[in-house]
């Protein structure tokens, strides 16, 4: 049995200085901004204050995994300095342009605008309209899985990113999701949150 406790990064700041909401957005997703966590959030006493989702015990033999972004490595290293870098743990490729234009951004409320966002993503996302495709992003996933069984772990903690957290977890409780992307919204609302920082979720499989 192996046991996956996927965790999302701590909290750090969305807005690049000088820059509004979208442009900052935009900016992350290219990888041309890899933002710090906000270290007054940050907590340092291990997994237990990092993540909701597991606890490391004496027994148990762990490995911890990290996507190449800072937010997510300054994570993982708040529960080991002894981690793995995966680039298979990035964030879904794309760029604002691919998900709604600025003016479109800008003319919905600011109450809403973020959910929308959202929603707008994953449609984009299952239509195969991002620069990462839907079967690229499961593909991914699969590698993942595959390059963690080769490292023989009994629990995996995995520093990631929401929306590839998400369709990995949607993924590998409901495989046929990838026959049939649209299903994917059977089993979440995009209105919703994913996770909350250093929130995250826990699965095993045999």
């Amino acid at each position: 049995m192996l046991k996956l406790n996927f965790i999302r990064p701590q909290k750090y700041t969305y807005l690049v200085e000088g820059k509004d909401l979208y442009d900052s957005f935009n900016l992350v997703a290219k990888g041309q901004v890899d933002p710090w966590l906000d270290t007054t959030g940050v907590k340092t006493n291990g997994l237990q204050e990092t993540a909701s989702v597991g606890t490391l015990t004496a027994t148990e033999k762990h490995k911890v995994y990290s996507s190449p972004a800072k937010r997510a490595r300054q994570t993982a290293e708040l529960i080991t300095l002894d981690y793995e870098v995966l680039p298979e743990l990035a964030e879904i490729k794309f760029t604002m342009e691919e998900i709604m234009s600025k003016q479109q951004f800008l003319s919905l409320s600011e109450v809403s605008r973020v959910n929308d966002l959202r929603r707008a993503f994953f449609e984009r996302l299952i239509a195969s309209e991002l620069s990462e495709s839907f079967a690229e992003v499961l593909a991914r996933v699969d590698r993942l899985i595959e390059l963690i069984r080769q490292d023989t772990p009994s629990a995996a903690y995995i520093c990631s990113h929401s929306f590839f957290m998400k369709v990995a977890e949607i993924y590998l409780q409901y495989p046929e999701v990838r026959h049939k992307p649209s299903s994917l919204f059977d089993y979440y609302d995009p209105a919703e949150l994913a996770y909350n920082f250093a929130g995250g979720f826990s699965i095993s499989l045999e």
